[in-house]
């Protein structure tokens, strides 16, 4: 298992950053919210709905240490889309079961 890095977190973020920019969903709103490499964490990362508009990875989690234990692998750009998508959720509520929601994450927010 490898930690997750600032160099690793910033790669990640530019590139999903590019997706959503891709897709049309890329605004001010989005671009306000500020990624965080958090020292650990029970979860891959989170999003804080209403308030701070920020999300968090956590360079150690549970969850990754779960996925060593299972010998399986999370893409940390799929971690960040996912997000991101709670974040886009959270900004723009009118997009939550839009086909443009669904294309970009995979399945309207529920």
């Amino acid at each position: 298992m490898s930690l997750i890095t600032m160099s690793k977190l910033n790669v990640a973020v530019e590139q999903v950053y590019s997706e959503l920019a891709t897709l049309g969903l890329w605004d001010q709103a989005i671009y306000d919210i500020d990624v965080y490499l958090t020292a650990y964490g029970a979860a891959y990362g989170y999003q804080f709905y209403g308030s701070t508009r920020e999300i968090q990875i956590p360079s150690i989690s549970l969850s990754r240490l779960g996925d060593l234990w299972h010998r399986r692998t999370t893409c940390l750009k799929d971690v960040l889309r996912h997000e991101f998508g709670h974040a886009v959720a959270d900004t723009h509520r009118g997009l939550i079961r839009s086909r443009k929601f669904r294309e970009a994450f995979g399945a309207p927010h529920t």
